[in-house]
């Protein structure tokens, strides 16, 4: 792998033409894993270029999983369209060496950002062209609350602050695709016709079920997923994962693995679409949902009470009603500023 110091200040297009970053991106190592993730700690504010090259780069690989091509034809397809850049670690070595050889001969170089060039315009026009486009967007925003009924009689309940999206080309014959940012608990129809496959994508992972529940929470670079009823299967970065009832996986898209996974009660993780909100974990973790929830700013002098392990149970209702049962639940004083939750 190269230096830290030779991708600090590469820019987001520079990062998706740099071949050792495509080579991470779509065919991840321990090596290059523990790389790039020693990189972010040493550059942490290359985290966000980073992460929208990633993200980019992805989605011409989801093209190929979310319509059912094998390992083979998708490498087959991402090597015809990065010239080659999918290389073996002897071969990266080789090809540093050679790189750095003629690192100096012009020919080379304008032959080099030719490739760059074609590169580039393929990723783009792969992009725009043949990953789907979402049509139909629900959203909600802070303490709002939605139920939707999908074409396919499929129903989801969609949390506060959270964005729902639905393929134009959606289906009942085909794979039905959506994509979400935030939360919410789905309850598929399945369908008898073959290969009526419903998907719900993510940041970095792609959800696939024929009919079941479950519940799903994408905030950032982490994707929360607990099965209610039934089975799923977990695409993620080339591999695939199942979900049996009462499994809960948390997926982190920036190091490309599972982080988590256990047997969790479903209270914890499905109770709010039926307007009752349960957190159990420390009382920082808890204030970070509400904010997530609600949007408010927290203040708070005494930071020692943030270590505390609560369990408590909120009615998914305005702040003004919450205010007093937080006050009882955490022991503490609250004032209500207009968006703001002063801790005393």
């Amino acid at each position: 792998m190269s230096d830290f110091y030779f991708y600090k200040n590469m820019s987001f297009e520079q990062l998706i033409e740099d071949a050792e970053f495509m080579n991470w991106v779509l065919a991840p190592s321990d090596i290059s894993n523990s790389f790039w993730k020693d990189f972010l700690d040493t550059y942490p504010e290359n985290k966000e270029a980073v992460g929208r090259a990633k993200e980019f780069l992805l989605a011409t690989k989801y093209y190929f999983e979310t319509d059912d091509k094998n390992d083979d034809y998708i490498n087959n397809e991402l090597q015809k369209i990065v010239g080659g850049s999918i290389l073996s670690v002897s071969q990266k070595q080789e090809k540093s060496t050679t790189y750095k050889k003629y690192s100096n001969n012009i020919r080379h170089k304008i032959a080099i950002a030719a490739c760059i060039a074609i590169l580039f315009t393929s990723v783009i026009w792969l992009y725009k062209t043949q990953v789907s486009i979402p049509d139909m967007d629900y959203k909600t925003d802070f303490a709002e609350w939605k139920t939707i009924k999908l074409p396919d009689e499929s129903t989801v309940n969609l949390n506060s602050n959270s964005n729902l999206k639905i393929d134009k080309n959606w289906s009942k014959d085909s794979i039905r695709k959506v994509w979400l940012e935030g939360e919410a608990f789905f309850k598929v129809e399945k369908k008898i016709v073959a290969k009526s496959k419903f998907q719900v994508i993510t940041k970095g992972i792609i959800i696939e079920v024929l009919g079941t529940q479950f519940n799903v929470q994408n905030r950032g670079d982490i994707t929360e997923v607990f099965l209610k009823e039934g089975k799923i299967k977990l695409k993620m970065n080339g591999k695939e994962e199942y979900l049996f009832p009462g499994d809960f996986i948390s997926y982190s898209a920036i190091e490309n693995k599972i982080i988590k996974r256990n047997k969790v009660p479903q209270e914890s993780y499905t109770t709010w679409k039926d307007g009752t909100l349960q957190m159990e974990g420390t009382v920082k973790e808890i204030f970070l949902k509400i904010k997530e929830i609600y949007g408010v700013q927290i203040q708070i002098s005494d930071t020692t009470i943030l270590k505390e392990v609560r369990k408590i149970s909120i009615p998914m209702k305005d702040m003004e009603t919450v205010v007093p049962i937080l006050e009882v639940s955490l022991n503490i004083k609250i004032i209500l500023d207009n968006n703001k939750l002063i801790i005393k």
